[in-house]
Formats: C-alpha cells, structure tokens, sequence
C-alpha cells in the first residue's frame, strides 16, 4: 500500500485555503522491499513528497513481515523493515519514527536503540513488533487501507492509479467493489 498526502490549494478562488488530501494506491507495485522495486519506490516517494508534501510506501505481509519508507519535502525520512531475511537491517534508511520510539516504550524498551548494544531478547521482541507494524504505523501517521469501510466518510470521485503494465494491458476483467 502507497498513501500520498499533503496541502493542495482547495478551490479555484481560494488559493490560500488549503486543505489535506489523503490518496491511496494498493498493489504490489508499491512494495518498499521487493528486490526489483525498492529503489524504484524510494525515487517515487521522494518525487511524489516532493510535490504532495508526504508519501509512505508500506509492506505487509500478514505472516510474513513489515516495511515502509516514509518520505517528507521530496527527501527519505525512514525505510525500516523486519522480514525475517538476514539483509533487512540493509534498507535501514534514517532515524526512528516517533511511532516505532513509542511502540519500543510500550515494549519496555529503550526508545532509542542500538543493535549492538541489545540483547538478544530485546532484539527478537522488536523484531516480532516490527512484523506487524505496517498497519498500525500507516494508521498513526497516515491513513491505513486495513481501516477503511462502509463506513467510512467519503467525497468527491474515486480514482484508480494503474502501473504501467496494466495501463498497456489492461486491468482484470469485473468490476471494483466501492
């Protein structure tokens, strides 16, 4: 799941009011880890916070791990993942996210953190965190897809983004449910 945010002007004549505007994009296409995209994604992100304000590109795996890259302003502020692959501490970009500083908290851990330092009990509890955390984490500072309903308050027109392929090849045949 990708979310896009930031303030846009809200109407024509209205060029100081601003607003937020939460966008979503759901598919594989957006996974911040995946071997032949993780670089791509980081580029994305970092274009579209640049014109939007803030991107977050998230993995969740349901049983197999978590990853995000958050990115602000058109720079990468966090890219963290726990997969269970030896080379997650590898995509490890910036510092940690308020939120994962007060889930270690909650843990009873220390919030700020130094894999050399911790024990290995403290790893491995952070680590079982960290493989459930995309959507909580997309939750506290965005908007999370695991969140959204019938109930959900709606406006204006839905859009649905395409990559590439699906663009030259076309979508699934049926309709989406909305």
């Amino acid at each position: 799941m990708c979310t896009l945010s930031g303030g846009l002007p809200y109407a024509a004549g209205h060029e100081r009011t601003r607003r937020l505007r939460e966008r979503q994009f759901a598919g594989r296409w957006c996974d911040p880890i995946d071997d032949e995209r993780a670089d791509e994604v980081l580029r994305a992100c970092e274009r579209l916070s640049a014109r939007y304000g803030r991107a977050q590109a998230y993995y969740y795996g349901a049983g197999d791990g978590s990853a995000w890259v958050v990115a602000e302003d058109g720079a990468i502020i966090r890219r963290y993942s726990e997969t269970g692959d030896g080379d997650d501490h590898l995509l490890t970009v910036g510092d940690p996210l308020p939120y994962e500083r007060d889930r270690r908290v909650q843990l009873g851990l220390a919030s700020d953190w130094d894999a050399a330092h911790a024990s290995e009990d403290e790893e491995d509890e952070w680590n079982w965190a960290v493989f459930d955390m995309a959507p909580a984490l997309a939750q506290a500072i965005g908007l999370s897809p695991q969140t959204i309903g019938s109930d959900t308050p709606m406006r204006g027109t839905g859009v649905r983004a395409g990559t590439e392929y699906g663009t030259a090849n076309g979508g699934p045949p049926g309709a989406y449910s909305i």
